[in-house]
């Protein structure tokens, strides 16, 4: 990762490293701003670093408007992972498997009953303002449940809880 971390953010990062290590999965909720994305990112550089020789595949769900914002910070402190953004008409998974490493897409392509994402397996998928997916009833957050992965990880600002079950 070609950025620097504040302590906290590498406490966050530590945890989110103890999970993936474990086999399990989380919810990172900080206030906005705090640098919850390059925690992610500082995540994903640790697994690539951890066995540079495998062949991952990795995923980022995002609001459509940071789709964007997402693919300057990958680009910025991330440069050797190979991004597809896949987004806009002309979306196409065509190679993603053997060109790419991260797939960058938003909540809006997955609810709309896109199953091209269900065939493949991530190592780790990250979304973005999970928030938007609590409600476990509703197509988002069913689409991000058929998405195969060996690690989730939500990101959220606005962690907000109007029923036990969200």
């Amino acid at each position: 990762l070609k950025s620097s971390l504040r302590r906290y953010q590498e406490l966050g990062v530590q945890w989110l490293w103890f999970l993936y290590c474990h086999g399990l999965s989380g919810l990172l909720c900080d206030d906005m701003g705090l640098g919850k994305t390059h925690q992610a990112m500082a995540l994903l550089a640790a697994v690539v670093h951890e066995d540079p020789s495998a062949s991952h595949k990795y995923l980022v769900v995002c609001p459509t408007s940071v789709i964007y914002h997402w693919q300057q910070l990958l680009a910025r402190f991330l440069p050797s992972l190979r991004v597809h953004t896949y987004y806009g008409l002309t979306r196409t998974l065509d190679r993603f498997e053997e060109d790419y490493d991260l797939l960058l897409t938003s909540y809006g392509i997955l609810r709309m009953g896109d199953n091209a994402l269900n065939s493949l397996f991530f190592e780790v998928a990250i979304f973005d303002e999970i928030q938007i997916a609590k409600n476990h009833v509703s197509q988002t957050h069913k689409a991000l449940r058929a998405i195969p992965s060996q690690m989730r990880i939500g990101l959220s600002g606005t962690p907000i809880e109007n029923r036990v079950r969200e």
